[in-house]
């Protein structure tokens, strides 16, 4: 009788079969940009704010099935350009969610993009009905606001529709708050793309 033949073999550790999806490619819509991804443990510097509201039509209810792009500055005032090159290579400065009204993007307070300009968010809007609205969202109490091109372009009734109202803390951020109303009494002023282009985004 033959003695058994030894396992020649090293063993391995036992692991799930791949193939393995880096984190980031598992993303749907992102609305945190104070963390550069939930999987990762570094974060870029800045203060913490979030932005909260409504997006309301006509009649005063929630705007049903909108997509929402939000474009700002790092807490330096520097855009991320079109090939991903410029400002903090951990902050996007972009996020974007579909929404059946309301929205809450946690994200770094933004500097200033150029020296007449106020620390500003700008969003854009798509939806049925119309195939893009292009807007910006200033934060109160800033000093710079008062002499921001595109808030003294606007009538003293209309500038208030473009800033968020500071409201508390939450999780360690500073809360600002601003509906969105897409027509009819009070509607957020709207720019075409080239007026926000001339303005520093």
């Amino acid at each position: 009788m033959t003695a058994p033949q030894a396992n020649l073999l090293p063993l391995t550790c036992e692991d799930t079969v791949g193939p393995y999806y880096p984190l980031p490619f598992l993303d749907q819509d992102r609305m945190d940009l104070s963390q550069v991804h939930p999987g990762l443990g570094v974060r870029p510097a800045g203060e913490p704010i979030t932005l909260e509201g409504r997006v309301l039509d006509r009649h005063g209810e929630l705007a049903h099935g909108v997509l929402l792009e939000f474009l700002q500055a790092d807490p330096a005032g520097v855009l991320r350009g079109p090939d991903g090159q410029g400002g903090d290579p951990m902050f996007e400065g972009f996020a974007r969610c579909r929404t059946n009204g309301a929205f809450r993007l946690r994200t770094l307070r933004p500097g200033a993009v150029a020296a007449d300009r106020a620390p500003h968010v700008t969003l854009t809007i798509f939806s049925d009905g119309f195939s893009r609205l292009v807007t910006q969202i200033f934060f109160e109490g800033d000093p710079r606001n008062a002499g921001d091109p595109v808030l003294s372009s606007l009538s003293e009734d209309e500038r208030p529709r473009l800033i968020a109202r500071r409201e508390g803390e939450q999780d360690g951020a500073l809360r600002h708050v601003l509906d969105i109303v897409l027509a009819g009494d009070g509607e957020t002023p709207f720019f075409e793309d080239r007026d926000a282009d001339r303005t520093g985004d």
